[in-house]
């Protein structure tokens, strides 16, 4: 889904990349350089929304008697939480200040394009790409 573009979207008043044209800063966007109420096609700055699929590889506890097909179960078909999982996962990856911990070890895969449907049914939260 295309998300709506704020007026203001893009707009950094920072003199280093505007050093030609100062007047600019806070009316055109950073980006692309258009004003910031019409951003160029290949500004990234407007947003959509897309489905993606993450996986990661991580080591939890899992008691000793369990074979694969418990291990699979207790993670995909029991009332066990993945969010258990996602907390540890991020305990891990702030460990060590400033070094990563999850990027060596997990993807990201672009499925389809979302859909209100797909807002409603996983939980879309709005939270824009970092510049």
């Amino acid at each position: 889904m295309i998300l709506p573009t704020s007026p203001t979207a893009g707009i950094r008043n920072h003199p280093s990349n505007w050093t030609n044209e100062p007047e600019k800063r806070e009316t055109h966007c950073l980006y692309c350089k258009q004003p910031a109420v019409a951003h160029a096609p290949t500004c990234h700055v407007p947003q959509r929304t897309v489905v993606v699929e993450f996986k990661t590889k991580m080591v939890i506890n899992m008691p000793q008697t369990w074979d694969e097909g418990m291990v699979n179960f207790s993670m995909n078909g029991s009332s066990a939480c993945m969010s258990r999982y996602v907390e540890q996962l991020h305990e891990e990856t702030n460990q060590e200040e400033n070094i990563c911990h999850i990027c060596f070890r997990s993807e990201m895969k672009y499925l389809r394009e979302a859909t209100a449907e797909d807002h409603k049914k996983l939980s879309y939260v709005d939270k824009p790409v970092e510049d």
